[in-house]
C-alpha cells in the first residue's frame, strides 16, 4: 500500500512538474502595455514633437512600467513624419529618479507613416533577449534622426495618462504626468521561475522513486 502511495505522489508530482514546463516554454508574445483604440486608433491631430536640432532640438519620451516579469519582444509607436529628413531613433532605456537614463537597445526608423493619417503604427522588434524586470520602470525614447527632422508623437484616444519625459536643448529636460502618445509593448512571460519549480518538483519525485524501491 505504502508503495501505491508513494507512485501516486510520484506521479502527481512529474504531472505537476510537466505542467510547470509548460509555462517555462515562451509562448507568443502578449501586450503589457497598450494604449491604443480599437484598430490601432489613435488622435491624427496632436501629439507630441520630436524635432532636429536644425530646429530645435527635443527628444520625447513614454514610461511604462511591466507588472511581472517578462521578455521583450516588440515595440509598436505612433510616430508619424511633418517635414525635414523622415528618420527617427526610438530606442528602449532605463530609469534613473524619474528621468531616461542609459541605452538598453535601439532602432533607427526611416519611412515614417505621414501625420494626419491614420491608423499606421511603426514596429520595431528586439534583436537580442531582453528582460524587463516587475515593477521597474522603462523609458520608449523618440530622438530626431537628422537635424532637419521634424516628427510628432502621436496622443492616444483612450485617455491613458502616465510619465512623459521632454528634453528641449535650451531648457533641459522636464518629466510630467500628462497624456501619453500611442504605443503598445509586446513581450514573452520570463520563464525562469517556472523552470527552478518545476526542477525542484522533478528532484523531488525521483527522490521518493530511488526510497520506495
Amino acid at each position: 500500500m505504502t508503495s501505491s502511495i508513494t507512485r501516486n505522489s510520484c506521479a502527481r508530482l512529474s504531472i505537476l512538474a510537466a505542467a510547470l514546463l509548460s509555462l517555462a516554454i515562451p509562448g507568443h508574445a502578449a501586450p503589457i502595455f497598450d494604449n491604443f483604440g480599437p484598430g490601432n486608433t489613435y488622435n491624427t491631430t496632436v501629439g507630441w514633437a520630436i524635432l532636429g536640432a536644425d530646429i530645435e532640438f527635443v527628444e520625447t519620451s513614454m514610461q511604462f512600467i511591466p507588472s511581472e516579469t517578462f521578455t521583450l519582444a516588440e515595440i509598436d509607436a505612433a510616430v508619424t513624419h511633418t517635414f525635414g529628413t523622415n528618420a527617427l531613433q526610438l530606442s528602449l532605456r532605463s530609469d534613473n529618479f524619474g528621468f531616461p537614463d542609459q541605452v538598453i537597445t535601439s532602432w533607427l526608423l526611416t519611412g515614417l507613416p505621414d501625420y494626419g493619417a491614420c491608423c499606421e503604427v511603426v514596429s520595431v522588434f528586439a534583436a537580442s533577449t531582453i528582460v524587463l524586470d516587475a515593477g521597474t520602470p522603462y523609458w520608449i525614447v523618440a530622438t530626431p534622426g537628422a537635424g532637419d527632422a521634424q516628427a510628432v508623437w502621436m496622443f492616444n484616444t483612450t485617455n491613458s495618462i502616465g510619465q512623459v519625459a521632454q528634453f528641449v536643448a535650451d531648457d533641459g529636460i522636464g518629466v510630467n504626468t500628462t497624456d501619453l502618445g500611442a504605443f503598445r509593448v509586446l513581450a514573452t512571460p520570463e520563464p525562469s521561475t517556472a523552470l527552478i519549480a518545476a526542477a525542484g518538483l522533478l528532484a523531488l519525485a525521483a527522490a521518493r522513486r530511488r526510497h520506495s524501491v
